[in-house]
């Protein structure tokens, strides 16, 4: 069966209330003493040449993980991290500008595009400018500035884990691609599938403890490589740096699978 059939097939086989009845004793239940308790948002705004991207961070309780959402058009994903942050503690980090995936500014009369989740290593800085339009030393340079900023925000290390909100296109990106015959196989160590669920629906973590547990709760899930294709998001800078992270992934219709899988990802 080819990967194109094989999705297809995968698809076909799964439903809301086969994912549901699959997961529910994956999520976590909280004392009320844990439950999150939204404060204030805290705007800090980055300067890229003539825009200004604007990095919102909002506290739920104290401590807990921390949730970070790079392309604003992907809200589904937010509005499911709130979700599960009504009822346990945890900072949520979302990046704004303009409600596109994509962001592009002028500098020396330029315009330059980039995508944020290509923007963690030097390699990916300099691949995404010339995908999206020209490159130079000194829009890297601006396009470093936000990078730093956003990697301060996850450097406590009394939260080790952080969690990437995602949401993808039906049949342009899914679990299926880390298989052998994929496109993104060279980047994955193990791949776990469960034909109950969309193939669009999936983890992508770093550390073999976490692929454990969501394999063990029949999720979906790949295991990064340790040498993963270098194209600069934040998985790759995570993998280098030996540290854990979870990339969530799941279709914009899909809001109360993606609630399931965050709040089984942080459960203890």
């Amino acid at each position: 069966m080819g990967q194109r059939d094989r999705r297809s097939a995968l698809t076909r086989a799964w439903t809301s209330a086969a994912f549901l009845s699959a997961v529910s004793l994956a999520c976590p239940t909280w004392s009320q003493a844990e439950k999150g308790s939204a404060q204030s948002p805290v705007a800090h705004t980055i300067n890229i040449g003539d825009q200004k991207v604007r990095l919102t961070v909002e506290t739920f309780g104290a401590g807990g993980l921390r949730f970070l959402n790079l392309h604003e058009n992907e809200s589904t994903s937010v509005l499911a991290a709130r979700d599960v942050l009504k009822s346990l503690p945890g900072t949520l980090i979302t990046v704004h500008n303009k409600g596109t995936r994509l962001i592009s500014f002028t500098l020396d009369g330029q315009t330059f595009t980039f995508d944020p989740n290509r923007i963690f290593t030097d390699a990916g800085i300099e691949r995404s400018l010339r995908k999206y339009g020209p490159y130079s030393p000194s829009a890297h340079h601006q396009i470093a500035i936000l990078r730093g900023a956003i990697l301060e925000m996850l450097e406590d290390q009394a939260s080790p884990l952080v969690i990437a909100l995602h949401n993808n296109t039906p049949g342009d990106y899914s679990i299926l691609e880390y298989l052998p015959s994929g496109s993104e196989a060279q980047s994955a160590k193990e791949v776990f599938v469960n034909p109950a669920l969309s193939p669009d629906d999936f983890f992508l973590v770093t550390a073999p403890a976490l692929f454990a547990k969501l394999r063990s709760a029949k999720f979906n899930v790949v295991l990064q490589s340790e040498t993963p294709v270098d194209d600069g998001s934040l998985s790759v800078w995570f993998q280098q740096q030996h540290r854990p992270y979870a990339n969530v992934e799941a279709l914009p219709t899909h809001q109360a699978v993606q609630r399931s899988m965050l709040g089984a990802i942080a459960a203890p």
